[in-house]
């Protein structure tokens, strides 16, 4: 759904020229799921140096189109931080980086060691990509309906859970009750990734976010105090926020998982089956550039929902 990868800086340099950017307008972003990894953190800085040192002489329209396609391409960006400092080249270092943590694929003008997981612009362009192994670290698999399981939930939005700083998990109907641990069951299974040995950062920020609508606010506080640390690994934090509905406002209803650089929704909800044995799926979907900020607007940055007395809370592992 979404999927991160790393650009050459060389590469990227070259496309303030428009015919050889022609091919990559628009194909990346949160609504194409192919998000860009600024690997490592001085990422631009290394694609402004290459500018400048293909063409010293850049006149002052090409420098502003590599910027504004930097700005573009920046947006909602994957921050890793460096690794490998002792390969030579930045190609290199991206192969050494993707053995550790995969990207979905790099993107380079060249792939002189013939790697699998490499793409070169020229492919792409003229639409010579031969080998199936090369085309699945270009293409982005469609939207899927995953049977209702905790880990086939999770597999699904593990690359996007392995790259965020910043997750939160909207169920408005989320019950902490473990003799009932459909809800426990997924949300354990992504915070162990959100927080596992593969994410590049130390410390993501998570959130749970639940209605007070339909049931006391007090009771779910302490179901949370209670039931949330045995599910969240160690070293963790989980905020949580216990919102109501405003009077002919927004509904409490929709499930997400949102995060800083793009956003699935759930079309039953964060939950698994209630039986093992069941054919229940889900569709989970992509949401646009467009509803995504609308939907961390109105969970994060201008809420539209009241919060309740005594939330939010943190609640840490044992």
């Amino acid at each position: 759904m979404f999927h991160e990868f790393t650009l050459d800086p060389e590469m990227v340099a070259r496309w303030y020229d428009r015919r050889e950017y022609a091919f990559f307008a628009g194909r990346f972003g949160m609504d194409t799921g192919r998000v860009v990894s600024g690997y490592p953190k001085k990422w631009r800085q290394m694609v402004m140096r290459a500018f400048y040192d293909q063409h010293p002489g850049a006149s002052e329209i090409s420098t502003k189109r590599i910027e504004a396609l930097l700005d573009t391409l920046c947006e909602n960006m994957v921050k890793r931080p460096a690794s490998f400092n002792d390969q030579p080249s930045w190609l290199e270092k991206a192969e050494s980086e993707h053995g550790e943590r995969p990207f979905r694929g790099i993107l380079s003008h060249n792939n002189p060691r013939n790697q699998p997981f490499i793409v070169t612009s020229g492919e792409l362009v003229n639409g010579t990509i031969t080998d199936q192994k090369n085309a699945e670290h270009w293409e982005v698999p469609p939207a899927p309906s995953p049977p209702r399981d905790a880990g086939e939930f999770a597999q699904v939005v593990a690359p996007i859970l392995r790259c965020c700083q910043h997750a939160v998990f909207v169920d408005p109907h989320f019950d902490p009750d473990p003799y009932r641990p459909r809800f426990l069951n997924t949300l354990r299974e992504m915070l162990s990734i959100l927080w596992g040995q593969n994410h590049g950062l130390k410390a993501p920020q998570a959130e749970l976010h639940i209605s007070a609508d339909k049931k006391g606010e007090n009771e779910i506080l302490r179901k949370c105090r209670t039931h949330l640390p045995d599910i969240i690994p160690s070293g963790g934090k989980l905020r949580v926020v216990i919102w109501k509905s405003r009077p002919g406002g927004e509904k409490l209803h929709n499930r997400y998982l949102l995060t800083d650089i793009g956003s699935v929704g759930f079309g039953v909800g964060l939950d698994e089956a209630d039986q093992s044995d069941h054919d229940e799926s889900d569709d989970l979907f992509r949401l646009s550039s467009r509803q995504h900020a609308k939907r961390w607007g109105q969970y994060i940055s201008a809420p539209a929902f009241d919060i309740t007395p005594g939330s939010p809370v943190i609640i840490e592992s044992p």
